[in-house]
């Protein structure tokens, strides 16, 4: 008879905090129901699973404050396929400003010219001309 496996606490967590707030749901409710519902070890792996179902933060969250992307940084005036790992870790995460949420605007465009698929020149060229 086969043994089956028990989830890791990274899936464990997703399924505890329950539906995302793309989903419909809200991130106080996410994280209330990680803590009210999650049983397992409350390890990064957890953490991050949370962190992930509750505020989209990436799988490649570091945890160390850093962001890192699979993408090249634009702040590196090198192509992507020049830069470094390192050089990928793209800036302090979860920074806020402490005011309000109703002292924020509700959106903010930027504009982005990816151009067209195929003809991508920041890719081999870099962003810095």
């Amino acid at each position: 008879m086969k043994r089956r496996r028990s989830l890791g606490s990274h899936a464990r967590a997703l399924a505890a905090a329950g539906p995302s707030p793309y989903d419909g749901a809200d991130s106080s409710t996410c994280f209330a129901n990680f803590r009210t519902r999650y049983r397992g070890d409350r390890d990064a792996s957890a953490l991050r699973g949370a962190l992930f179902q509750c505020q989209d933060a990436g799988f490649l969250n570091t945890g160390v404050g850093l962001g890192y992307n699979t993408y090249a940084n634009p702040f590196v005036c090198r192509p992507a396929d020049r830069q470094s790992v390192r050089e990928r870790y793209t800036g302090r995460e979860f920074i806020l400003p402490n005011v309000p949420f109703t002292a924020l605007p509700s959106h903010v465009g930027i504009p982005l010219d990816l151009g067209a698929p195929g003809r991508r020149d920041f890719l081999h060229s870099g962003y810095c001309r």
